[in-house]
């Protein structure tokens, strides 16, 4: 069932990364990387959401109430995420600042259901501030 769900989340990201690589050509390259990960792409946060839980349950064990939590917590996130993004090009200190405060919420809605362990596994998992490959890096970033 893993490998299986694996696959599917490799294809879709490949596909979606093809897509954004069309895109790319057209966009401005004159600001930075991350600035155009965020901004050129009509990012759809359930699926990015989606990927980024898969990747935590295939990486860390958690019980179906842990499963389920984290797939709500992880949704609502990146939801509010999503209306921040546009500061990115307006306001970078600004957008630094609310996510702060967010990544903050976030934090502690997973500390109230997941084990310290599982907290440090998940953090962990963090992708290099350049890996715009790795899905997520929407969600540490």
């Amino acid at each position: 069932m893993y490998k299986k769900l694996l696959i599917a989340t490799t294809l879709f990201l490949l596909k979606t990364f093809a897509a954004y690589s069309q895109t790319m050509e057209a966009a401005d390259t004159s600001r930075a990387p991350a600035e155009i990960a965020y901004t050129t792409a009509n990012v759809n946060t359930k699926t990015v959401a989606q990927s980024i839980v898969t990747k935590f349950c295939l990486e860390i064990s958690f019980n179906e109430m842990q499963k389920q939590k984290l797939r709500e917590t992880v949704f609502s996130y990146m939801d509010e995420k999503a209306k921040i993004i546009p500061l990115v090009e307006v306001d970078q200190v600004q957008y630094r600042q609310k996510h702060i405060s967010y990544f903050k919420t976030l934090t502690q809605k997973l500390s109230s259901f997941l084990s310290r362990q599982q907290l440090s596994s998940l953090y962990a998992l963090k992708p290099h501030r350049s890996d715009l490959a790795n899905s997520l890096h929407y969600f540490y970033y």
